[in-house]
């Protein structure tokens, strides 16, 4: 039952024993929740990585929202599927408990996945956040700019990068380090014997060390993505080129405190 996930009863063979279609809406309804309450943090940190000036409007804040949780809502829903579906395909179709590299092979896979619909979504909110528009108006902005529906799909080796960490991150290592702590023999004195408690700690440690090892690329894309002009950014590896000369590596890295461990950390719980 859906009930169990994040509970200790056979959580690591939940997305094996839910449908395709459950394990679906189960990451679109995380993703929606994820999406809305952290629109305030993602608009700042999108803004900041690319060293724009910060307005606390509610109104700019909230711009792009509806692409943002149409974004949220179909990567996660693509990630819980595939990586429900790769889980199948692995153990062909018997529930059981899956080895580390399989769990994290398969939410690899799923994240990588997902970064085709974020690539488009997020940079239409992004676009959204600068100069505003409508969900329709901003994309046909992009092609007439770009020339092409290619220029839909700019920023999509970062995103498709980072969405693997950090699916790996919630649906790979999390739960195996919560199998981890309940294995242990220190599960009574740092999880008070509770399987929930285990959970928040695996989903605190997964959450940060997948925002933490993605924000990179997460950078490079939301800098690629504002200017889809190439004025300053152009390709992936230019990109990256340009914000190490002027940061070094701490350029890779803005706005990752209070903004994506948050957001990473709120989707790990939910899941």
């Amino acid at each position: 039952p859906v009930s169990s996930i994040g509970m200790g009863v056979d959580r690591y063979q939940e997305l094996q024993r839910l449908s395709d279609a459950e394990n679906a809406v189960l990451g679109m309804a995380a993703g929606v929740v994820e999406a809305v309450a952290t629109q305030p943090l993602t608009y700042f940190k999108n803004t900041r990585q690319q060293g724009l000036r910060v307005s606390f409007n509610p109104r700019i804040m909230y711009r792009g929202v509806t692409a943002s949780a149409t974004n949220d809502a179909a990567m996660t829903s693509v990630q819980f599927f595939f990586t429900g579906a790769f889980q199948k395909i692995v153990t062909g179709g018997k529930a059981r408990e899956l080895s580390f590299g399989e769990e994290m092979g398969a939410s690899l896979a799923s994240g990588a996945l997902s970064g085709v619909p974020c690539t488009v979504l997020e940079l239409t909110m992004i676009q959204q956040q600068r100069f505003g528009g409508t969900l329709l108006s901003t994309p046909l902005r992009i092609v007439s700019v770009a020339g092409g529906l290619h220029g839909m799909f700019r920023g999509g080796v970062a995103a498709c990068g980072r969405e693997a960490v950090a699916t790996a991150g919630y649906l790979g290592l999390s739960p195996y380090i919560q199998k981890g702590l309940e294995s242990s023999q220190y599960f009574d004195s740092l999880c008070f014997g509770n399987s929930l408690a285990a959970n928040v700690v695996a989903s605190s440690i997964s959450g940060v060390s997948a925002a933490a090892i993605s924000h990179p690329l997460d950078t490079i894309k939301s800098c690629m993505q504002g200017d889809i002009e190439k004025k300053t950014f152009g390709g992936f590896r230019h990109t990256a080129t340009v914000l190490y000369e002027a940061g070094g590596t701490r350029a890779f890295f803005s706005r990752l405190r209070c903004t994506v461990l948050f957001g990473r950390l709120l989707l790990s719980y939910l899941q």
